[in-house]
């Protein structure tokens, strides 16, 4: 499942209700701000803190949480997309 973090508050109440779970709009808005990117990047359980020195990940870039920014590899990448489906038809 793919869930946008603009999406987000809509996908947390569409599976608390198919989990028959009942959540305030209060505890959307907590999850969601527990989510986010600056959060996440804080938290030692989902960023590269706790990964020893002798790792692959290159904490020069802060770690394996990204910025939530398209880089050029993705926007090309799409671009390459997009001309393949417009010389098909």
């Amino acid at each position: 499942m793919y869930i946008s973090f603009q999406d987000l508050p809509e996908a947390i109440r569409q599976i608390a209700s198919h989990l028959d779970v009942k959540v305030t709009e209060k505890d959307v808005a907590t999850l969601t701000e527990h989510c986010s990117f600056s959060n996440m990047k804080q938290n030692p359980s989902t960023n590269a803190s706790w990964i020893g020195e002798n790792s692959y990940v290159d904490k020069q870039f802060g770690g394996h949480i990204r910025k939530g920014k398209l880089t050029i590899y993705q926007i090309c990448y799409k671009m390459a997309v997009l001309f393949s489906f417009m010389s098909e038809s």
